[in-house]
């Protein structure tokens, strides 16, 4: 059994000396996050550089086997063919571009974004009885630049900016009850006045509105890192900053007769920087240029949180309410995405689109401040879990590398 395991291991040895060498990766390898290449589904490296290849030398040919000043016969030029295992450590394939550009749209839909602004009441009976009215952000669009330069060995560093903004406007009528009654039978109160409020807390009126704002800046400083590529593969870790300003507004007022109103605003905003950590993985179809992928990271923001809330009477008194509020703390926010698209052959034009969930943590959200401000208990505004704001929706991105 022993001079059977020796005469194998000295086999082995030998075939695997004689294994050609692997052709080195460019100086401008770009990391696979950011610059992949699929090597020509399957073509040689050198065909990718635009290299023309050595024909190899054949036994009784002068110069086989051997090159220098002076010899006969060309010398052979390494080839990359691919493993064929499928696996591939730094593989030549993250080579061959030096910047990557990048343009996505974004369709989203903020969540646990909502404010109750008022109810339908009998006006005889004092109980709701008819439609709630509620501000609800439905999915608007943004938009997402990013640009990349390679380091080398499969790595790159990129900046990206992210915008997106939504504004939702809603009425409530008295009307908007079962039985359809009208104003003065059936009425309006509010529920984002607040209830101390002089001369009237939650006044009876005809209709009310609301309208609501979220907007928000993103940018980000990453640096790519190819943890494992091959040619139609890749893997990545992903390490950088992020900066974060986030705005939300929210406004109401309620009708109450004779050109009177009772009206409402609030501010909250959040402005601050942090660090992201993340891994994004892609697979390419061996024959086609038809890919899926999909990214995950989780972001730790420190900054300021500033919000404040006036209410007012456009008749009696311009300012019944008048309160401003402020807290330093961490904002946690967790993004995932998953999608498909696809490459060009040599892998400078790449179309992808996919289903992009984020939620943000900790963060102060407009429902949650007007209840803390209606009942005096700031207290209201330390709960990471009671402050989730969530956005989901579609991404669509074009890239061009060169």
């Amino acid at each position: 059994m022993k001079r059977l395991l020796v005469s194998l291991a000295i086999t082995l040895l030998v075939l695997a000396a004689q294994q050609p060498a692997r052709a080195q990766t460019s100086d401008s390898d770009f990391s696979a996050g950011y610059g992949y290449l699929p090597s020509g589904y399957g073509a040689l490296a050198s065909a990718q550089m635009d290299m023309p290849t050595a024909p190899a030398p054949t036994p009784g040919m002068p110069g086989a086997g051997m090159s220098g000043p002076g010899l006969m016969g060309p010398a052979p030029v390494p080839q990359y063919q691919g493993d064929p295992s499928g696996f591939d450590l730094f593989a030549p394939a993250c080579g061959g571009v030096s910047w990557q550009i990048v343009g996505e749209y974004l369709y989203l839909r903020p969540s646990n974004a909502e404010v109750t602004y008022a109810q339908v009441f009998d006006a005889t009976t004092g109980v709701p009885f008819g439609r709630t009215g509620v501000s609800t952000p439905y999915y608007d669009t943004g938009f997402r630049v990013s640009a990349a330069a390679a380091l080398g060995d499969c790595a790159a560093i990129g900046v990206s900016y992210t915008y997106f903004d939504t504004t939702v406007n809603s009425r409530l009528d008295a009307s908007e009850n079962p039985l359809g009654n009208v104003y003065p039978d059936s009425v309006v109160r509010s529920l984002v006045l607040h209830p101390l409020a002089v001369p009237v807390a939650s006044p009876n009126g005809e209709f009310a509105t609301a309208s609501e704002t979220i907007r928000f800046h993103l940018a980000d400083i990453d640096y790519k890192a190819a943890l494992v590529s091959g040619p139609r593969y890749c893997a990545n870790l992903v390490v950088g900053a992020r900066f974060l300003s986030l705005d939300q507004h929210f406004d109401s007022s309620v009708d109450i007769g004779a050109a009177t109103a009772d009206l409402m605003y609030t501010n909250v905003r959040f402005e601050g920087g942090g660090v992201r950590l993340g891994l994004e993985g892609e697979r390419q179809s061996g024959n086609s240029g038809f890919l899926v992928y999909g990214k995950g990271s989780a972001s730790f923001v420190g900054g300021t949180a500033r919000a404040d809330y006036s209410q007012f009477n456009n008749t009696t008194d311009p300012y019944l309410v008048d309160t401003q509020w402020k807290s330093n703390r961490v904002i946690t926010m967790l993004d995932f995405e998953v999608g498909a698209g696809w490459a060009s052959v040599d892998g400078r034009i790449r179309v992808t689109g996919g289903y992009m969930v984020s939620g943000w943590y900790n963060t102060v959200k407009l429902d949650r401040y007007i209840k803390a401000v209606q009942d005096g208990n700031p207290t209201l505004l330390n709960s990471p879990t009671e402050n989730v704001l969530a956005f989901d929706g579609l991404v669509f991105r074009t890239e061009v590398r060169f």
